[in-house]
């Protein structure tokens, strides 16, 4: 499994989302948009082999939210 991080700059308040790669949201980096989104809207980061990698990098981004996925990571 890797894991990937969704910071997004346009949704309120600026925030970097954790997902497993296979969630529905993250389609392995590509989003919901299969990689077809915008990107002015915001940036995948990844793919990192473990969770804590990815929390390093998550905790290093320079956003007010940080959090973990509601539909994959309970």
């Amino acid at each position: 499994m890797s894991w990937w991080i969704y910071e997004n700059w346009r949704a309120g308040k600026r925030k970097a989302v954790l997902h497993e790669s296979s969630c529905r949201c993250c389609n392995n980096g590509k989003g919901m948009a299969n990689g077809k989104a915008d990107s002015k809207n915001g940036k995948w980061h990844g793919s990192f082999s473990t969770v804590s990698e990815a929390v390093m990098i998550q905790e290093g981004l320079a956003v007010q939210v940080r959090q973990r996925c509601s539909f994959c990571i309970k």
